[in-house]
């Protein structure tokens, strides 16, 4: 249908293909005491350090991963009156600036990823290359890990899943929640 729409073929070549499984949305969400369990857990699993830490910054900030993993350090304003992180639309999925105000855990996750970062552009650097850890990397990392954590069915985007179930069981209200 893309290629259709920009004119690169004429004809869809999946037209009248039924699909074999019935997509179903995830709808995992990790209780209080799972979350305590991945986020200790995380500490030992066997990735960088890293890794770890943007991780971690998803779940606290309900970010999706891949926005965390891109996390430039011009991105960030640590005022300790008003942290924020401000995400271009560039890198958003909807395309619009989206700015993420910094809880002191967050803060202190971000501080420790710099330090390990160095002289990097970027708060989670790639081990190759100038740039940021690639888009998937954690979800990478996560797939190898997955016998090391004793959470059953995890995956990385239920992190902003359960950051918005929790949001919503602290009673913050569904716009603010759909805004993070």
């Amino acid at each position: 249908r893309w290629g259709i729409a920009e004119d690169l073929v004429a004809l869809d070549p999946t037209l009248g293909i039924k699909p074999r499984t019935v997509e179903r949305p995830r709808e995992r969400v990790l209780s209080e005491a799972e979350i305590e369990i991945v986020w200790t857990e995380l500490d030992t699993a066997p990735m960088t350090r890293g890794l770890q830490l943007a991780i971690k910054l998803a779940l606290v900030t309900g970010q999706r991963i891949g926005m965390v993993e891109g996390l430039a350090k011009t991105e960030l304003d640590l005022t300790p009156t008003n942290p924020i992180w401000t995400v271009p639309g560039s890198r958003t999925k909807n395309r619009e600036l989206t700015r993420v105000p910094l809880s002191p855990l967050a803060i202190r996750l971000i501080a420790e990823a710099i330090a390990i970062a160095g002289d990097s552009v970027y708060v989670f650097p790639s081990p190759v290359g100038q740039g940021p850890i690639t888009g998937h990397a954690a979800t990478r990392a996560m797939s190898r890990t997955r016998t090391h954590l004793t959470v059953p069915d995890f995956r990385i985007h239920d992190l902003r899943r359960t950051c918005a179930s929790g949001m919503a069981m602290l009673g913050i209200n569904p716009h603010t929640i759909a805004l993070v």
